[in-house]
């Protein structure tokens, strides 16, 4: 064995480059893995962040959704209270719901008139003159004539018009010319909103008054936009 203090200075300078080498190489790798760890962090930080403040906006935005809400049936409130119909919070809401046939928590005009036809029928007219006292008479004339149009179809009168019965009132006129079953068919199947076989009086008032032509903000938008 050659003792320490033998050891040629050849051999000292090539055991020290080589320790300073491993040192150097290990302290690079630290810095490096504390870099990377920082990067980590700042990402880790960066993302709780975010998902704190997406939080922060999902709540104000269900909460603004919820005033919207609120505000749309307060108006609706304030249209029964205009017609003067007594009715429970819990009627309102059923009635309000009801009438929301697109489901946008919100009347819109075909709906509206939906609304104010059930209205008469329910309440009778002095629905119609609490809306407009000189044309009280022609609401009323219209909405007659949309409920018995109803009713012929009706032919069992529990508030449900069938296809096959449609089809029957519709031929039942002249024997002469028929309307063809496929046309029967379109128009009932424009009417079942909701596709369970019937028809009720709500599907049939929304259907006439979308075939007169008038439409909704979203029939709108959907004909702007097509070519």
């Amino acid at each position: 064995m050659i003792a320490s203090g033998n050891v040629p200075s050849s051999s000292l300078e090539l055991h020290n480059n080589l320790h300073n080498n491993i040192a150097y190489h290990f302290i690079s790798q630290l810095q490096n893995f504390i870099a990377e760890m920082g990067c980590v962090e700042s990402k880790l930080v960066a993302t709780i962040k975010y998902r704190r403040v997406e939080k922060d906006l999902d709540k104000k935005v269900a909460e603004a959704l919820k005033e919207r809400t609120k505000s749309k049936k307060k108006t609706f409130r304030n249209c029964l209270n205009k017609l003067q119909v007594q009715m429970s919070e819990e009627e309102i809401d059923n009635i309000h719901r009801y009438c929301d046939i697109d489901n946008r928590k919100g009347i819109q005009f075909p709906e509206f008139v939906v609304f104010l036809c059930l209205m008469y029928l329910l309440f009778g007219s002095d629905v119609t003159y609490r809306v407009s006292e000189f044309e009280s008479a022609r609401l009323n004339y219209v909405f007659d004539e949309l409920i018995d149009a109803f009713l012929f179809f009706d032919k069992d009168g529990n508030g449900k018009m069938k296809r096959k019965d449609v089809t029957q009132r519709m031929n039942e006129a002249t024997h002469q010319e028929r309307t063809p079953s496929h046309i029967t068919s379109q128009l009932f199947k424009e009417m079942d909103l909701n596709r369970n076989g019937h028809v009720n009086l709500k599907e049939f008032l929304l259907s006439i008054i979308r075939w007169a032509g008038v439409e909704t903000d979203d029939d709108e938008a959907r004909n702007e936009t097509s070519p």
